[in-house]
């Protein structure tokens, strides 16, 4: 066979190309397991609350927060609260087109659901459901999200958060009604759905910020390489001891067709943790620290975090201004008083002066009910400068000190409970009154510092850590300026 030189180049010319080919795609699959392209993730969050007749306390702030923890993972997120059911269903259609396209697609929902005829509905805050009938018109069928997750991007995670298991009162008497919600009929591949309280039983809403199921929740959202199983295992076991001291404990539940792994955050490098730590180690904020921790729970440095929130929280405390933790409310500061003529223009008083504590926050609920008995002594020079004997009739000011001793209980509508001890002591500036028939009264003011003592305490396995941290707070040496009155008679 005769080969033309055009020909020769030509076949030459292929072969080199066909190389340069191969090796481009053997460059570029080397070069995804060296740096994998990041995976596009959306989330739709629901929280609804402003029911009429039926308010739920969290689910806004729950929203929020479970939003703050997807953003922070990458997920681009739409939040809607207190929504109709129009923008539910609008909303819930946008997320089934976009999902298509994606590799992660997320769906939270938290506010009232019930269970009707095994379907369950997510309720908008505008529902008016007056028979079982209106149902189907009035609240969102959770089936059409889950139609919606099907089909679309290959190998895509659908995860699926209901916090919905809290039936209205007012649907306890319709005959299909079941409390909590039912187990899914309808769930696409590689799906997970997560309930925040096993189907059939009923969710509690929270005492804090957030629900027991949120707040557990995001402890753990941004744990590097941890399975969301694994998760969701860790959610259920803290819930249930928040919970175990209710008449009904909650057990989270879940059902899973996932076919592979999947981690919110993937496991951190080596030594990423030392990188990280260099960065915040001076920060005086402590969620730096507390984002440390549960990224790098098993950190070199994590004692070193801790110490680091403990020293902030010490300076908060030391910071924090008397008037915050120890606004006065309505406490006495009252006693008997007797005065004690010393020489001419010289005058010692003495006297019993008895202080109690009656006051209950407003936020935390926390109440403190207690006293204090004491001593108080003053001396001042006569104004009127009357040179006699006895000085019985002397007017005017003096300077005293006080101290003494009681016992202060704080307590909460859980049942838990600080008892302490307080030793009292103090500065003051006094006016004296006295009449001819020997009475007399005393006003001014004092500034006493306040020196707690734990005796005993005992908090309940779900006491909200707002809660501790209050009484922490208040149970701090602190100092207050007091009013001052008392009676006396002179001898």
């Amino acid at each position: 066979m005769y080969w033309s030189k055009n020909k020769l180049k030509f076949v030459l010319l292929l072969f080199f190309a066909s190389n340069i080919l191969i090796s481009s795609k053997q460059l570029l699959a080397n070069s995804k397991d060296i740096a994998p392209p990041s995976k596009k993730k959306i989330a739709l969050i629901i929280g609804n609350a402003d029911y009429k007749g039926a308010r739920l306390r969290n689910p806004i702030q729950d929203a929020k927060s479970i939003e703050d923890q997807l953003r922070d993972v990458g997920f681009e997120v739409k939040r809607l609260e207190n929504s109709s059911l129009r923008e539910m269903s609008e909303e819930t259609r946008e997320f089934g087109k976009k999902l298509r396209q994606v590799d992660v697609a997320l769906y939270y929902y938290s506010g009232h659901g019930i269970q009707h005829n095994n379907t369950n509905w997510l309720l908008p805050v505008e529902a008016d459901i007056r028979r079982e009938q209106d149902i189907e018109f009035e609240a969102f069928n959770l089936n059409r999200l889950l139609v919606e997750m099907e089909g679309g991007t290959k190998n895509r995670v659908n995860i699926v958060i209901v916090d919905a298991c809290r039936t209205p009162p007012t649907f306890r008497s319709f005959r299909n009604i079941t409390n909590g919600l039912a187990t899914p009929s309808t769930q696409p591949k590689g799906t997970i759905i997560a309930f925040s309280t096993a189907p059939g039983t009923v969710a509690h809403d929270g005492t804090g910020i957030n629900s027991p199921y949120v707040a557990e929740l995001i402890k753990y959202i941004k744990t590097p390489g941890m399975k969301i199983e694994d998760m969701f295992k860790q959610v259920r076991k803290g819930v249930v001891e928040r919970t175990s001291k209710m008449s009904h404990p909650q057990v989270p539940w879940e059902n899973s067709s996932l076919v592979g792994d999947f981690y919110f955050v993937e496991k951190k490098a080596a030594n990423e943790d030392r990188t990280r730590w260099v960065e915040i180690r001076n920060s005086k904020d402590k969620r730096d620290f507390e984002s440390f921790i549960r990224e790098f729970p098993d950190s070199v440095y994590k004692e070193d975090a801790i110490s680091s929130i403990n020293e902030l929280d010490r300076e908060q405390i030391n910071n924090q201004s008397s008037d915050d933790y120890y606004d006065i409310s309505f406490r006495s500061f009252l006693g008997v008083y007797n005065v004690i003529d010393m020489k001419i223009g010289e005058n010692l008083g003495a006297g019993l002066f008895h202080v109690l504590w009656n006051y209950e926050d407003e936020d935390t609920k926390v109440q403190e009910n207690g006293y204090s008995i004491g001593l108080i002594l003053s001396s001042w020079l006569d104004t009127f400068k009357q040179f006699k004997d006895n000085c019985y009739s002397c007017d005017g000011p003096s300077f005293g000190a006080n101290f003494g001793t009681g016992r202060v209980d704080f307590g909460t509508l859980k049942g838990s409970k600080v008892e302490t001890g307080v030793t009292v002591l103090g500065l003051g500036i006094f006016y004296h009154w006295m009449w001819p028939n020997r009475l007399s009264i005393v006003l001014g003011g004092t500034n006493v510092l306040r020196n707690f003592s734990i005796l005993n305490e005992s908090y309940v396995t779900d006491e909200t850590e707002n809660v501790k941290t209050h009484i922490n707070r208040r149970i701090k040496s602190r100092s207050d300026f007091l009013p001052v009155i008392l009676f006396g008679y002179s001898f």
